[in-house]
């Protein structure tokens, strides 16, 4: 891939206004306004069905958008989707790995399509598994890994070629505690070293809170809150969360009990 200059450090990576994403029946994922600056890293939290997803997806450009703008690194899709693509790293689901292939195999690949130095690409990987231990046979195919090796292998490549932004898709849903831990750190090394940006997904504000500058409560596509850490405490977003869920179970039990 070729594109334009690396973005500045200190400009907005992400812009977006008035987006609106139309979900069909299930919800209307609706930001008034969001930014996110080089270095900072979002904690993107909801119950389940709370729009988490399909914010990654629209910004990747992935779901069409009713209405809204969307930038990234101060350009749009159609201005320079390359320019783009080279600065952003994505893991949400398996969806992202070409799992028939082995891990090394797959890393060599990513390493490729970015035009990379395979050297210095391989001690930038050994370091990664340094931080987060994938376990792998030496002929093992992707595939064939458990769910967390699964998981870090996706998690890892999402950073090979050094993007200035990473979206993130409950990457500690299949981790045990331990790489979890290990995850958290090697997210703020990352960040400190290459003022890199996350945009990190979660149902659980216990994994992404120590790590995250800044927090999006979403509920059914609206936005509860958007603030930084020193404004909106833990106990905020799980009261936030918490009021949402018990509205739900409330109709949910009223509405079973007129159908009885």
């Amino acid at each position: 891939m070729k594109g334009g200059a690396m973005p500045k450090l200190d400009s907005d990576v992400l812009v977006i206004n008035d987006l609106v994403v139309d979900r069909g029946a299930v919800f209307e994922l609706q930001i008034a306004s969001l930014k996110l600056k080089g270095g900072e890293i979002l904690g993107v939290v909801g119950n389940n069905g709370a729009g988490k997803t399909t914010l990654l997806l629209s910004i990747l450009e992935f779901l069409d958008r009713e209405k809204g703008e969307l930038r990234l690194f101060d350009k749009t899709w159609n201005e320079d989707e390359i320019f783009i693509k080279r600065n952003l790293g994505a893991y949400l689901d398996t969806s992202f790995l070409i799992d028939y292939m082995q891990v090394e195999e797959y890393y060599s690949f990513i390493a490729s399509v970015y035009g990379l130095d395979m050297i210095a690409t391989k001690t930038r990987i050994s370091e990664f598994l340094d931080s987060l231990p994938i376990e792998f046979l030496s002929k093992q195919l992707i595939r064939e890994l458990s769910a967390g090796n699964f998981t870090k292998v996706g998690l890892i490549g999402s950073l090979i070629h050094k993007p200035k932004l990473i979206l993130w898709d409950e990457p500690f849903a299949n981790l045990d505690p331990y790489s979890k831990n290990r995850l958290m750190e090697l997210v703020l090394e990352v960040k400190a070293e290459e003022n890199t940006s996350f945009i990190i997904s979660s149902h659980n504000i216990e994994e992404i809170y120590s790590i995250a500058d800044r927090f999006l409560v979403l509920d059914k596509g609206r936005t509860l809150a958007a603030e930084a850490k020193d404004v909106l405490s833990r106990d905020d977003i799980n009261n936030l969360l918490g009021l949402k869920r018990k509205e739900y179970l409330s109709t949910t039990s009223l509405n079973l009990t007129k159908k009885l």
